[in-house]
């Protein structure tokens, strides 16, 4: 699949969707910090009207109500599930580390990684957002 894609940067997208799933796999086995797997998820909602703007692609249809309707939900949802998402993520992860003695068990690859992984799908959410 990675090494097939003609199209430009689809190995970012694939990178993004390994390590993701690492993340939340490492929650799910560790049984901790689920929450911030799940608030994190709250991203993929954008993914639906992603979809829809790649068949109106597909299918050659660039007009009409419904197509840019589907155009405001992406840019909204983009927004609102990704770009304010994100730093959201990262200063409750923060906060809560901080404040919480739970959390003082939280192995090295849970404080460090799952931080850099909401930084590096944060910067993917902005370069992709352009």
């Amino acid at each position: 699949i990675l090494l097939g894609d003609k199209k430009k940067g689809m190995w970012l997208i694939h990178l993004h969707h390994v390590i993701s799933v690492g993340c939340f796999g490492a929650g799910l086995f560790l049984h901790r910090m689920q929450f911030f797997g799940s608030f994190a998820g709250i991203c993929e909602i954008s993914i639906i009207p992603l979809n829809n703007k790649f068949l109106y692609r597909d299918f050659g249809i660039k007009k009409g109500i419904l197509y840019k309707i589907n155009l405001l939900m992406l840019a909204l949802l983009w927004i609102t599930t990704r770009l304010m998402i994100f730093p959201l993520w990262l200063y409750v992860f923060f906060s809560d580390v901080y404040n919480f003695p739970y959390y003082k068990d939280a192995s090295v690859f849970e404080i460090v990684i799952y931080p850099i992984t909401i930084v590096i799908l944060w910067i993917l959410s902005i370069k992709w957002f352009e």
